[in-house]
């Protein structure tokens, strides 16, 4: 800085830095300086090792705690998602199977007709419900995140074209995050677009990682300077905001959407002062 000329050090012209380490593992570094101090005697280099491990141990069980509270969490949504299958989604099941027998014993018009109708009303719940079985535990996520788009999609009952450039391992939680936003996308598309075709675009830069969600269906007039039409778009936008990245919509009437997220890819940070 005092070489470059950058600006006024303070009287400050050397410092010292030890690194941040927890069980041999280094979170960032700490840097300490004083106005008009050039050395620094080797006990006082001890203690600011010694508070470098006391940081850095804070900082292994924040890490450790916030893991365990995700585990937690996760630990739950398998729970509630296993219960949904094992009752709800099992009862929707016989109802339709009850209808679809209750029909075939009747020959009345106006009955049977109530009857496709309560056998249509189930087949639709036992379709959301599966849904939200997924949102709560998505399956086939730990296969990759192409994989968990191309079953839900399937699940939805729409063809979807994926395609995928570049290649970089991401973590679980970035994965997570571009699965939910493409699920909804594809909740979307199954139930307002009117097509039942969809094209998916991933590709991974050195930094980033961008997803196109596209349909060409009934789409709807969209003003970016106005709020999100829905809560689903908002809980999207919302969610890649978290995870630092883009999130933007292109919509016409007739002429489809598509929808353009892009996320950074999870670094630690290599410094602290």
């Amino acid at each position: 800085m005092i070489e470059q000329k950058l600006g006024d050090t303070e009287g400050i012209t050397h410092h010292a830095t030890v690194p941040l380490k927890a069980c041999k593992r280094t979170f960032g570094l700490l840097n300490v300086a004083a106005k008009g101090k050039v050395t620094f005697t080797q006990e006082e280099l001890n203690l600011l090792e010694s508070i470098a491990l006391q940081i850095g141990t804070a900082i292994q069980r924040m890490k450790l705690v916030q893991s365990e509270q995700q585990h937690a969490l996760l630990e739950e949504r398998n729970r509630l998602a296993q219960d949904l299958h094992d009752s709800v989604n099992q009862m929707l099941f016989s109802v339709s199977l009850t209808a679809k027998a209750a029909r075939q014993m009747t020959s009345d018009q106006n009955l049977g007709e109530m009857i496709d109708f309560i056998q249509h009303l189930s087949q639709d719940a036992l379709i959301e419900m599966r849904s939200l079985i997924w949102q709560l535990r998505p399956r086939g996520l730990e296969k990759g995140l192409t994989t968990a788009i191309e079953e839900y999609a399937q699940l939805l009952g729409l063809s979807c074209t994926l395609s995928l450039s570049g290649c970089r391992e991401m973590d679980h939680s970035r994965h997570e995050t571009l699965f939910r936003v493409c699920q909804e996308a594809l909740n979307n598309c199954q139930k307002h677009a009117g097509v039942d075709k969809v094209e998916v675009k991933l590709e991974q830069s050195a930094d980033t990682f961008d997803m196109k969600i596209i349909d060409y269906g009934k789409g709807f007039q969209y003003d970016e300077q106005m709020s999100l039409p829905s809560l689903g778009l908002k809980g999207m936008a919302d969610r890649i905001k978290r995870a630092g990245g883009t999130f933007c919509i292109n919509s016409e009437r007739n002429k489809g959407s598509t929808i353009h997220v892009q996320v950074p890819f999870s670094q630690e940070r290599k410094g602290a002062s």
